[in-house]
């Protein structure tokens, strides 16, 4: 069975945009390696990410860090299955990384500062994923 359709790669809009779910998906799977050793006590929260926080997330961080696991592990798990179903050439793929690229579009200013830098990959990939999936398409025929 064929890992990615031969299409995709034609249209390097949507595939740039796989390549960057997957590598942002992997990447954000630290932060659910990080908050898991947070819940066991392994670790502490970093003082960094406590001092910048909205008050909500500073509790969560600092008591109820299974929470912000289970954040992680959901938009970590929807990035990477809509990485695979883009390689695979599948609506769904595309419109699963449209909603959790715009959801994190939304929630990015509760986790400053390091939700900064979401917002630096996300807004991007939704260019990306746009202009990949709509390319040259007029607004009225």
């Amino acid at each position: 069975m064929k890992k990615t359709d031969n299409r995709i790669k034609s249209n390097k809009f949507l595939y740039i945009s796989a390549i960057v779910l997957l590598i942002y998906g992997i990447a954000e799977s630290v932060d659910c390696i990080y908050a898991f050793l947070i819940t066991l006590k392994i670790l502490p929260p970093l003082p960094i990410l406590i001092s910048f926080a909205f008050p909500g997330i500073q509790d969560i961080w600092l008591h109820k860090t299974i929470y912000m696991l289970l954040i992680f592990l959901t938009f970590t798990s929807l990035r990477i299955t809509a990485a695979f179903g883009i390689l695979k050439n599948r609506l769904w793929g595309l419109w699963l990384a449209l909603i959790s690229t715009v959801i994190t579009l939304c929630v990015m200013p509760l986790f400053l500062p390091f939700g900064a830098l979401d917002g630096v990959i996300a807004a991007p990939l939704l260019v990306l994923l746009l202009v990949g999936h709509f390319s040259n398409k007029a607004i009225t025929e």
